[in-house]
């Protein structure tokens, strides 16, 4: 019995169990059946070496519409097009990527918009000091948003963005986890509108200690069950934070009187719901 012999839905099966290089050329090049049995079949694209990166991203550019899912791990080119319109999960680690829009083309964003998990990783190259990420404005279906941006070598020079554009995170109504290296003060108020949120992982940018007395309108929705900043907090955030939480970790607690830590410890108090609690902190003997 040849593989000619199989049901079109079997014979996709059987591809999906062929290692990626083998499929996107030995396979291809049988016959027809076989060549389209291997395109179906590549729906979940993984690199994790650089040395098969050009051959995937130039199948990619002709049968891209069928991924639904692209984890990128290494590659050595820096990526500016991206030609996966029914793309609903990406992940850059190691590697180089243009968001926005470059001359006379789209932007890997604007060829993504049916993205539901986004994962950056990487060194992202749109300038963040003239509005860079604003075209995740786009990405209204989105529900997981990871930004940890790294630099563009393997010494990995540290490489930040100082928050989001401000219109950015009210479009994203989707999100049910954001896990931002740093956000800015004026985002923080914005935080309050994401309903869906459920996971929350952050630092500060523009403030050495946040809190209710230091950001005005700051909201924390009531769906949140984890709970993570990496920013010095003032002892009142945890009122302030729903009483279902499950996860709280917190970086830094404000050093100051002992007031802060009473709050911090009426506030942890009202947390009837924890199953995980991490407060790394010089003080953490005083509130014995």
């Amino acid at each position: 019995m040849s593989l000619s012999c199989l049901p079109d839905e079997v014979l996709k099966m059987v591809m999906q169990h062929v290692p990626l290089r083998d499929r996107l050329t030995n396979c291809c090049l049988v016959n027809r059946r076989l060549h389209a049995a291997a395109v179906a079949a590549t729906d979940q694209v993984m690199l994790a070496t650089d040395h098969m990166t050009t051959k995937a991203f130039r199948w990619l550019a002709s049968y891209g519409h069928h991924v639904t899912k692209l984890h990128v791990d290494v590659c050595n080119t820096p990526l500016q097009q991206l030609p996966c319109p029914n793309l609903q999960e990406l992940k850059f680690n190691c590697c180089s990527v243009q968001l926005e829009p470059t001359a006379g083309g789209q932007g890997i964003i604007e060829q993504c918009i049916k993205l539901t998990r986004l994962d950056l990783s990487c060194h992202i190259m749109d300038n963040p000091r003239i509005g860079g990420m604003s075209c995740l404005d786009r990405l209204q279906q989105l529900q997981h948003l990871h930004v940890h941006p790294r630099g563009p070598w393997p010494a990995w020079h540290p490489y930040t963005i100082k928050g989001l554009p401000s219109s950015t995170l009210p479009c994203l109504q989707q999100l049910t986890y954001l896990s931002v290296q740093n956000l800015s003060v004026e985002n923080l108020p914005q935080l309050g509108s994401l309903t869906r949120l459920q996971g929350l992982s952050f630092g500060v940018t523009g403030a050495t200690v946040f809190g209710p007395s230091t950001v005005h309108g700051l909201v924390f929705p009531d769906s949140l069950t984890s709970f993570h900043v990496q920013t010095s907090v003032e002892g009142g955030v945890l009122s302030m934070l729903p009483t279902r939480l499950r996860v709280l970790e917190l970086g830094y607690v404000v050093q100051g009187p002992i007031e802060g830590l009473d709050l911090l410890l009426s506030g942890v108090a009202r947390q009837q719901h924890l199953t995980r609690l991490s407060i790394l902190s010089s003080e953490v003997q005083e509130l014995e």
